[in-house]
């Protein structure tokens, strides 16, 4: 065919059914089981039992929280629930404790609840049994580093999480499997939904789904003629993990469109 021209345009023109297949394909070859799992310790929050769990991904040691359900009996079935957080700032064990509501009788009583940390950042605990946080390793939170594996990098975390728990924690089911998130929790959760088949259910909201959208790639023309990063933090987000790199010469057109997909 014709060569594309390497321009703004081309970076931002509509994914091929070749290209989305070869992403689904890198993907699907990753591996998903959890390494190196351990339990950190365990607490008490009102009626649930919450532990602290570990485990490695890429090298790296990511910290979890694990919330179980109410009146759990190792020898039942229950649903497991990822909830994945927003921002850069990790999670706590107070926000894995429920899903929203917590009053007597909410269907979520009966469901496992995880919450995974992202790669370099704390998990807050500071409850009896527990440390006060667990950092996780990898890059810091905004780091180059860290934005470069934004979105890809938390995904294969929460995805070996589920792994592990599945794994290593007796009733957690396997066929009822679900998630929810908010903000880059969603972004994390749209890319988990693709990656991983055991998501059956998905609630997700204001997440980015699609980072070749016209009002980034008009901020990416912007960038272009001002070296300004402008627009909100999905904006900036591609625009610093493809647009900005492959304008440097730091990374190829084909590296930078793959990374917008």
């Amino acid at each position: 065919g014709m060569e594309m021209r390497e321009d703004m345009e081309a970076l931002f023109a509509d994914p091929t059914p070749g290209e989305l297949a070869a992403i689904r394909n890198e993907w699907a070859a990753r591996p998903v089981d959890a390494e190196g799992w351990r339990v950190e310790g365990t607490t008490t929050l009102g009626v649930f039992r919450v532990d602290v769990v570990s485990h490695v991904v890429d090298g790296l040691r990511h910290y979890a929280a694990v919330r179980y359900p109410r009146d759990y009996d190792p020898e039942q079935s229950y649903p497991v629930v990822l909830k994945n957080h927003g921002g850069s700032g990790g999670h706590g064990l107070v926000s894995v404790r429920s899903l929203g509501d917590n009053m007597n009788g909410n269907c979520t009583e009966r469901f496992f609840v995880l919450g995974a940390t992202y790669r370099g950042e704390i998990m807050r605990a500071g409850q009896m049994g527990l440390e006060e946080e667990y950092q996780a390793e990898g890059p810091e939170p905004d780091s180059p580093e860290s934005i470069a594996s934004i979105l890809d990098g938390d995904a294969t975390d929460v995805i070996h999480l589920l792994s592990g728990v599945l794994t290593h924690i007796p009733g957690a089911d396997p066929e009822r499997v679900g998630m929810i998130g908010g903000s880059r929790g969603a972004g994390v959760g749209f890319v988990v939904a693709v990656r991983d088949g055991r998501i059956r259910r998905a609630a997700l909201n204001y997440g980015a789904a699609n980072h070749m959208i016209a009002h980034i790639y008009e901020a990416a023309v912007r960038y272009e003629e001002t070296g300004r990063l402008v627009g909100n933090p999905p904006t900036r987000t591609s625009l610093r993990v493809a647009v900005a790199p492959w304008l440097d010469g730091e990374m190829s057109f084909a590296e930078a469109r793959r990374n917008l997909i």
